[in-house]
C-alpha cells in the first residue's frame, strides 16, 4: 500500500513539475523545444506527455484549448456518420501542423496570420494519422521579396546560367514548376509578405489522405 502511495505521490509530483515547466516554456515559436523537453520525462506514461504537449499548445494557441485539441488516439468524437475522421478535424490537424513548423523558424518579433486553406481530400481517412510540414528558412526570408524583386532575381539567375564557350552560347533554363497542395517543399514564397506551407496527412500505411497549402501573411523583423 505504501509503495502504491508512493508511486502516485512520485507521479503527480512530476506532472505538476512538467506543468509549471511547460507554462512558462510554452510558445509556438520553439515547438520543438517544448516537445523535446516533455519527451524527457520519461517515467510519466507516453499519453501523459501527449496531454502536456496539448496543453503546452493551449496556452499558446487558445484557439486549439477552445475545441479540446489533443495528440491522441482516433475516438468516435472526431468521426463522422460514415467512421471515418471528419473533414474538418483533418483540417485542424493540417493547420496545426503546418503552423508549428512555420512558428518554429519565427523570431521573437515576428507575426504571421493564415488568410487562406486550400485542402484537398485524397482518400477516407481512418485510423493513425501523420501530418507533415516542411520549412526551410530560405525560403520563408524570401516572402519578403515583392514579386518584382523575384522576378529580377530569376532573370539574373537565368543569365548566370547562360554560359558563352567559343562564341556559341548555351541558354540553360532554370526555371521550375510551382508545386501542387500539399507537395513536399521548404514552403513556397509568393511575394507581397506572402508564404506557403504544405502539409500532407497520410494514413498508417504511408498513403495520402489529405493535403493542405496553408498562405500566410507574415512580418518579419530580421532580428
Amino acid at each position: 500500500m505504501l509503495v502504491i502511495l508512493a508511486a502516485c505521490g512520485l507521479a503527480f509530483a512530476l506532472v505538476f513539475i512538467a506543468v509549471v515547466l511547460v507554462k512558462h516554456t510554452a510558445t509556438l515559436r520553439d515547438p520543438l523545444v517544448v516537445w523535446d523537453r516533455i519527451q524527457g520525462f520519461e517515467y510519466l506514461p507516453v499519453r501523459i506527455r501527449a496531454w502536456l504537449f496539448s496543453y503546452a499548445l493551449g496556452i499558446a494557441n487558445p484557439y486549439s484549448r477552445s475545441i479540446n485539441c489533443r495528440f491522441t488516439e482516433e475516438t468516435k468524437q472526431v468521426s463522422n456518420p460514415f467512421r471515418s475522421v471528419h473533414a474538418g478535424a483533418l483540417v485542424t490537424f493540417g493547420e496545426t501542423v503546418g503552423a508549428l513548423a512555420l512558428f518554429t523558424l519565427l523570431g521573437k518579433k515576428d507575426r504571421a496570420i493564415l488568410t487562406n486553406i486550400q485542402v484537398e481530400y485524397v482518400r477516407v481517412a481512418r485510423g493513425l494519422l501523420t501530418a507533415s510540414a516542411t520549412v526551410s528558412e530560405e525560403a520563408l526570408r524570401k516572402s519578403c521579396i515583392s514579386p518584382l524583386a523575384q522576378e529580377l532575381e530569376a532573370d539574373l539567375a537565368k543569365e548566370k546560367a547562360s554560359s558563352s564557350n567559343s562564341g556559341s552560347t548555351v541558354n540553360k533554363d532554370t526555371s521550375t514548376t510551382t508545386p501542387g497542395i500539399g507537395s513536399v517543399t521548404g514552403g513556397r514564397a509568393t511575394g507581397n509578405n506572402l508564404f506557403v506551407t504544405d502539409v500532407l496527412i497520410r494514413n498508417a500505411n504511408f498513403d495520402i489522405v489529405a493535403k493542405l497549402a496553408l498562405t500566410w501573411k507574415t512580418d518579419l523583423k530580421n532580428d
